[in-house]
């Protein structure tokens, strides 16, 4: 939600009609690679679970939920598993998403900083900023965090920002609880609960639209907002992993960690060759793709931010454009909260035709970018 609202006020210079292509493309990309990612962690665990061991093809492919989509929703969809049967589903879909922002900066960095000497990047004459990022610190008075939108002797800037987010999550709250009122299936109400971050989605979208149409988006400042988002998430994964069971993980130590390599390895490969056929900027592109299915919105903007520094590209726009389309492209995920009902094998099918499709759409998308605009990124 945090992430959603950072976009509602309308920055001067938007390239809303030229960045939509490009958000389509990361949309159909990000959904192709959390199918993929379910499909080999799902088949990999299947495999073990035949040779013997305790794991299955179910823990294997949630591997998708923590890595493309963070502790947060690995941690819901795990708990919705487990009560349909899938146990230790919450425990070790923790891991996973930490993992996931794990090899996020273990392998998306070293892949960065090869781009980088490779001369697929234009200098933007940032040395300094490099040398911040290198050290984790600002130098002298450091960068603001962002700007007053309302006087803080009436209402501080930051508690506004904090009432705007936590008035949509009570919106959230309120919605799902009336809806569950209606429901006499305690177990399906208890689902709409556990998919509080999906309706979240929704109610943030709202209330983005609420505050351009009032002309009151002015309230919310992008960096101010970003900050919290970073706050948020950093909070959750050290409770993610303070959450995570030793003993758990150490009995299923050796499939985890193979599906952990298999899903870092096809992300990394296979986001590399769509986003070179994507045009412009593909490599800025590829750097918050990874970011985004191995992490969150926020590990893919920090990705992208060792690549473009002050988010000059249109990229960054594109992003914004992704937040809300991704809501289009990735049905599958919506159906991942039910998939042990529907069967292992259905699941995987879904997923296979998700990749062709989305990887249709996202090839198709790459070419109509590719015949616009420069090849910046591809000259040494």
């Amino acid at each position: 939600m945090s992430i959603t609202l950072a976009s509602t006020r309308k920055e001067e210079g938007s390239q809303s009609k030229k960045a939509f292509k490009g958000g389509l493309w990361l949309a159909f990309m990000w959904s192709a690679l959390y199918s993929m990612q379910a499909f080999c962690g799902g088949m990999i665990g299947e495999l073990c679970r035949v040779a013997g061991g305790g794991f299955s093809g179910f823990l294997g492919s949630l591997n998708a939920s923590g890595f493309a989509q963070g502790p947060g929703q690995a941690l819901a969809i795990g708990r919705t598993w487990e009560s349909f049967g899938i146990a230790n589903a919450a425990q070790v879909g923790c891991f996973y998403a930490a993992v996931g922002y794990l090899a996020a900066t273990i392998v998306g960095v070293p892949i960065c900083n090869a781009l980088r000497k490779s001369g697929r990047v234009a200098p933007d004459g940032t040395g300094g900023y490099e040398q911040e990022m290198e050290y984790a610190v600002y130098t002298g008075r450091g960068k603001t965090m962002g700007y007053q939108t309302t006087h803080r002797c009436n209402l501080d800037t930051l508690t506004t920002h904090a009432a705007v987010l936590m008035g949509t999550y009570l919106l959230t709250y309120l919605v799902v609880k009336a809806i569950c009122s209606v429901i006499s299936d305690k177990s399906v109400a208890d689902n709409l609960y556990n998919m509080m971050f999906v309706w979240g989605i929704f109610a943030a979208n709202i209330v983005r639209a609420f505050m351009r149409k009032t002309r009151c988006d002015y309230l919310i400042d992008r960096e101010l907002q970003t900050s919290i988002t970073n706050f948020m998430t950093d909070t959750l994964i050290v409770a993610c992993m303070m959450s995570i069971s030793i003993q758990m993980i150490t009995h299923y130590m050796i499939p985890i960690i193979l599906v952990c390599i298999v899903t870092v390895a096809v992300t990394a490969i296979v986001g590399f060759m769509f986003a070179v056929r994507s045009g412009e900027y593909y490599v800025e592109r590829f750097m918050a793709l990874f970011g985004f299915a191995t992490g969150t919105a926020v590990t893919g903007m920090l990705l992208l931010r060792m690549v473009d520094s002050e988010y000059k590209t249109l990229v960054a726009e594109e992003i914004v454009w992704w937040n809300i389309l991704q809501m289009l492209t990735a049905v599958v995920m919506g159906i991942a909260v039910m998939a042990p009902l529907i069967g292992f094998w259905s699941w995987m099918g879904i997923n296979v035709l998700t990749m062709f499709l989305c990887f249709g759409g996202a090839e198709i998308c790459g070419r109509k970018m590719k015949g616009t605009g420069s090849t910046r990124c591809s000259q040494k």
